[in-house]
C-alpha cells in the first residue's frame, strides 16, 4: 500500500469501517511509514479531543437513546 492509497483509509480506519484487508494493509503501512504514521496519530488526537470535548452534549441531544447491541 502507498502513502497515496492509505491516506483515505484514515477515518474509515478510525471508524471501523474498512474491510479486513484494507486494515491489515494499512496498519502494516502505517508500521513501515513514519509520515504516514504521525499522520494517522494526528487524528487519533483530534478524535480522542473531539470526544472528550462533546460527549456530554451528545447525550443531552439525543431523544431516545439506540441501543446498538
Amino acid at each position: 500500500m502507498t502513502c497515496t492509497q492509505a491516506g483515505p483509509l484514515f477515518s474509515p480506519y478510525l471508524d471501523g469501517a474498512v474491510t479486513g484487508k484494507q486494515m491489515r494493509e494499512l496498519s502494516h503501512h502505517l508500521e513501515g511509514c513514519d509520515r504516514c504514521s504521525r499522520h494517522y496519530a494526528s487524528l487519533v488526537r483530534t478524535q480522542d479531543l473531539l470526544a472528550r470535548v462533546g460527549g456530554d452534549e451528545f447525550i443531552i441531544l439525543l431523544d431516545k437513546p439506540v441501543n446498538r447491541d
